[in-house]
């Protein structure tokens, strides 16, 4: 018999795997259950919208200079492959010279070098030479043609070879650049097209670039109406990147030959001068001239950029240093044969309340080494210089210090275990040189 008090009403007992239990004797009282849920896809809100998205995108490459010495023409001239009408399929064998780094240049959508040559080979007249450590660089016009074919887009003139050729061997170049696809930069007809920003694209990025110069071996500038090639003026500079911002530049980048000859540190005046050109609205300073690597700077503007300063990009190809052995001399000896390939992308983002910046990302900087047999070939042997990723010659390197031991060969070990030992010294001091963080 169920007491009075429990009528109507339950008490329970709580356990701790079965949850509540009526006790005994107490009437169960009417329970409904929890009603089904549906077992298919929930319908559910879109994820919110970025706070920062990126819009837009472009890769870009830099290398310092490319000098067409007398046994980088013979380089190319020995390698050229000709069809049965006697034609050219190889420009003139620079196809050859620059093969080991076709694929670097032209995996990028834009590419950028210092052609420190005028090319002026139906009306140049050399300039007599000032000394016996400054060449006189005259070109074929298939070097041009190769250089489109590798990758690059645009090409410096403003340099201390500008005039090698004499005003006329400028124009004969400028003539030959104008019929093109790329773009010169440094110097024109007169001072005010030497000045002009050229604007030109990295995939869907306006980039805007200006050229300059510091030294001349022959200072051939006349009035402001005639030939010209742009002297580095920093008012001017900054001048032109203004104009170069309001044409549809959403990057500046100024190329500046200056700097002294084989200095690993570029002099408290370069550093001042690059840092204005930053402070003053140019996203990216790219130096040439010494011949050899310096650092590269990573400079804090002041209206909150962030700009990079490459001092000095070295040789891209060029025949100096052909003299050194890396089994004998010091590593610096060699310092002419290295050379960088600045890579970067450009990002355009939009963060929202109509703010959209452009700035530079996964910035690289790619060791280059110039190899060259000209001063220990046979006679009978053909000259072979190139530049080449640094990296890929300590792979091949590697490769065959492994083959080496695997044959048990005491000589190749050796002559392997060498190479893999002092290119792994280069790629150190290059990492020195540059800067932390910047050479993989």
């Amino acid at each position: 018999m169920i007491s009075p008090f429990l009528r109507g009403s339950c008490r329970f007992l709580r356990t701790a795997w079965l949850g509540l239990l009526p006790l005994t004797g107490c009437q169960r009282l009417p329970f409904a259950p929890p009603p089904l849920v549906a077992t298919g896809a929930v319908e559910t809100q879109p994820p919110p919208a970025p706070a920062v998205r990126e819009v837009a995108r472009g890769s870009v490459l830099a290398v310092g200079d490319i000098m067409m010495h007398g046994m980088v023409l013979r380089s190319a001239a020995q390698h050229d492959a000709v069809d049965a009408e006697g034609e050219s399929t190889n420009h003139g064998g620079f196809d050859a010279l620059f093969a080991p780094v076709s694929e670097l240049i032209g995996s990028v959508d834009l590419a950028f070098g210092n052609l420190e040559t005028p090319v002026a080979p139906n009306r140049g007249v050399p300039m007599p030479r000032i000394s016996d450590n400054a060449p006189v660089f005259n070109a074929p016009v298939v070097l041009l043609e190769s250089l489109h074919d590798l990758g690059f887009d645009v090409l410096s003139f403003a340099n201390n070879h500008s005039y090698d050729q004499q005003r006329v061997g400028l124009e004969e170049s400028l003539e030959h650049m104008a019929a093109s696809p790329m773009v010169d930069i440094g110097a024109g007809l007169d001072c005010d097209a030497a000045w002009a920003p050229r604007i030109v694209h990295a995939g869907p990025i306006a980039v805007g670039f200006i050229g300059a110069t510091e030294l001349y071996n022959y200072h051939l500038n006349g009035g402001e109406q005639e030939t010209c090639v742009a002297t580095l003026d920093i008012p001017r500079a900054l001048a032109e990147a203004k104009a170069a911002r309001e044409a549809g530049a959403e990057v500046v980048v100024v190329s500046v030959h200056w700097g002294t000859e084989y200095a690993p540190e570029p002099e408290e005046r370069i550093v001042r001068r690059a840092r204005r050109l930053i402070d003053g609205g140019v996203d990216i300073v790219l130096g040439h001239h010494p011949h050899v690597i310096q650092p590269v700077e990573l400079y804090d503007a002041l209206d909150g950029r962030v700009g990079v300063i490459a001092y000095s990009l070295g040789n891209f190809v060029s025949n100096q240093s052909a003299w050194f052995r890396r089994d004998i001399h010091r590593r610096v000896a060699g310092d002419p044969r290295d050379g960088l390939a600045l890579r970067f992308d450009l990002v355009r983002r939009d963060f929202g309340g109509g703010v959209v910046r452009t700035t530079v990302a996964d910035l690289e900087a790619v060791p280059l080494w110039t190899t060259n047999n000209s001063r220990r070939r046979k006679r009978d042997q053909p000259v072979v210089i190139r530049p080449h990723l640094t990296q890929a010659l300590l792979d091949e390197a590697q490769a065959r210090l492994a083959a080496a031991r695997a044959a048990d060969d005491a000589k190749a070990i050796a002559e392997a275990g060498a190479a893999v030992a002092w290119l792994e010294d280069r790629l150190q001091g290059v990492r020195e040189r540059v800067g932390p963080g910047l050479v993989r």
